[in-house]
């Protein structure tokens, strides 16, 4: 096993490691590229994995082939070599300060059977391992023609440059469950476009049609106040979302008296605050802040440069709802649900770049319900937002209306 380790740790073992180096140093395509092997006794397996978007899958995972057989046809260089080995032995010798780690070799050498003396020659092993070891670790272990390459995405986006990798030139789709998956849309009615949808949102949402009506009723209210009690992971929270006409934003999430985060935007400058600092906001994530920081904006949906296709109609929680893909004029795309027979917002996701330390691209779900009227306008009083393992549950508790906000809370 021995030389199994040293031979996934030269492929992908880390930042220094062939995937880390061809896929993100190379390429620009991920934060990370890694592998791994784990053995056991019934079932091992050798794995390699990366986040990347949707538009790069394809040529991802042409890479991780490159790299694949390049371990099995290439002899690795001494340096390399080296390198590796002298990380494993200065890590070996690091963890025997914890006493933790005694116990663990001892519970690993009854659990897979080892030899008594396998971590007392641990040291000298992983200095025998040879040039020829690792390229016949890599032979026995690899096999990208028996690979099973899964892809989490976009289907629309990705599937179609997949059939290449597959003998039968077909993809196969599966669900969260590992079921075949079954499209789960079904036809808008005829003559159904996104644009209608959205107005009859508007309408829905806001009581009137677009139009002077409306603007008038709209223009009386000047700025709004969502104060919301959430749990997270346990913990109770606060987060209260204030707006100021014509386009400032600011959102606080508290614990206690103690501020855990803030976004805001003035009108012009956007801010992200939380326990790492103070960072301003740039590029696109400064436009969407923007755009979404207009108080009422979605009233006027097609005033952005956005472009709005209706896919289908998808059945969510046993109620229908039109589902409309979003371009926004970055070329960002975005997707939200409309129920059929209320014509509010149900749903909505979105995929934003968290940045490296926070593994690269998540998708934010967003489900909308137990919607009710304040001051002659519907909103949502319970919010519940998913982003990576974590799930934000949010209730809200007041809808304050020209309580005349400072401009302070938006710096």
């Amino acid at each position: 096993m021995i030389k199994a380790k040293v031979m996934n740790s030269i492929l992908g073992g880390g930042s220094t490691a062939r995937l880390f180096m061809n896929l993100r140093e190379g390429h620009g395509y991920t934060y990370g590229a890694y592998s791994s092997i784990s053995p056991d006794k019934l079932v091992g397996s050798f794995n390699a994995n990366a986040k990347v978007r949707n538009e790069v899958t394809d040529s991802a995972v042409t890479e991780f082939l490159v790299e694949l057989n390049r371990m099995i046809n290439e002899k690795v260089t001494e340096e390399d070599l080296q390198g590796v080995k002298n990380y494993m032995t200065g890590t070996f010798a690091y963890t025997l300060q914890n006493p933790q780690t005694i116990a663990s070799f001892a519970i690993n050498t009854k659990k897979y059977n080892l030899p008594a003396d396998y971590y007392a020659n641990y040291l000298k092993n992983v200095a025998a391992v040879t040039i020829e070891d690792v390229q016949e670790m890599a032979k026995k272990y690899i096999t990208p023609n028996n690979a099973i390459i899964l892809v989490v995405g976009d289907k629309a986006a990705v599937s179609e440059k997949l059939t290449k990798f597959s003998l039968t030139k077909e993809v196969n789709f599966y669900d969260t469950y590992g079921n075949d998956y079954v499209e789960a849309l079904k036809p808008a009615p005829a003559g159904m476009t996104a644009e209608m949808v959205l107005e009859k949102f508007v309408e829905s949402k806001y009581g009137l049609k677009r139009g002077k009506e409306l603007d008038k009723k709209l223009s009386k209210i000047k700025d709004v106040t969502v104060k919301m009690t959430a749990s997270i992971q346990g913990q109770s929270i606060n987060v209260t979302r204030y707006q100021k006409a014509p386009n400032k934003f600011a959102m606080t999430i508290t614990m206690g008296t103690m501020v855990v985060q803030k976004q805001s935007f003035n009108g012009t400058i956007g801010k992200e605050s939380g326990m790492q600092g103070t960072k301003n906001m740039e590029g696109d994530e400064l436009a969407d802040m923007k755009t979404s920081s207009v108080l009422h904006g979605d009233v006027n949906f097609d005033k952005d440069g956005s472009k709005y296709n209706l896919l289908g109609v998808e059945s969510l929680d046993g109620k229908d709802a039109y589902k409309i893909e979003i371009t926004k004029a970055n070329g960002n795309k975005e997707s939200e649900w409309y129920d059929v027979a209320t014509n509010l917002q149900v749903k909505a996701m979105q995929v934003k770049d968290a940045g490296e330390e926070a593994g690269g691209a998540i998708t934010i779900v967003s489900t909308f319900a137990d919607y009710k009227v304040v001051n002659g306008i519907n909103y949502a009083h319970r919010i519940v937002q998913s982003f990576g393992p974590q799930t934000l549950d949010m209730v809200v508790g007041s809808i304050e209306v020209n309580t005349k906000l400072g401009d302070d809370i938006f710096e």
